[in-house]
């Protein structure tokens, strides 16, 4: 007890321990923020401080996570269904119905998901406007 009483706010507190990389809330672009992200910030900030207490050098991120199929999915039915629109009031809700729409009409024409496998690759490649896939349909 007395090292405790001695050592105040600095009992426990680890030496250098390495180095520790923690990403939390990553927000999806396409969704607006909820509550389940709040608690994502809390779990992630804490366990920071605690890794940082314990004597690690803590490096936070926050992935946007702006690619994948979700988001090429989106963008073929922009493509498809809404070429030219813009939104008329929020911004992630124009874009889930992007991807709505192409979802549906991937029910019935299955051949859509491989465009939208080839616009993620040709994205990742960085392929100018990945034009490749979208000139497809």
């Amino acid at each position: 007890m007395q090292e405790i009483l001695t050592q105040k706010h600095a009992y426990g507190k680890g030496q250098t321990a390495g180095d520790v990389m923690i990403e939390f809330v990553s927000p999806n672009t396409n969704k607006a923020l909820h509550l389940g992200h709040l608690r994502n910030a809390v779990i992630g900030d804490s366990l920071a401080r605690i890794m940082d207490f314990a004597g690690f050098r803590v490096i936070k991120t926050c992935l946007n996570n702006d690619r994948g199929m979700g988001m090429s999915e989106a963008m073929l039915g922009y493509k498809l269904f809404h070429a030219g629109e813009s939104p008329e009031s929020k911004p992630d809700h124009f874009v889930s119905q992007c991807y709505v729409d192409f979802k549906q009409a991937e029910h019935e024409h299955p051949e859509l998901k491989e465009q939208a496998q080839q616009l993620l690759v040709d994205w990742e490649q960085g392929k100018p406007a990945c034009e490749s896939a979208l000139e497809k349909r």
